[in-house]
């Protein structure tokens, strides 16, 4: 009975932590930067420096 309670928590935690990770924004001023910032982007995709900040394009 107590582990549904648990579960729940525990999910909680891990999708705020999720959001406030992805969430993360902050200005760049070259595409190395971003690089370094470790964002991710799917397959396919780069990541690149657009008007102050990082985004992944094709």
């Amino acid at each position: 009975m107590a582990r549904i309670p648990k579960f729940v928590y525990v999910m909680i935690l891990f999708v705020s932590l999720f959001l406030i990770v992805v969430d993360v924004c902050g200005k760049c001023n070259s595409d190395a930067e971003c690089r370094e910032r470790w964002i991710m982007c799917p397959l396919e995709t780069v990541v690149k420096c657009v008007e102050d900040e990082c985004i992944c394009v094709h």
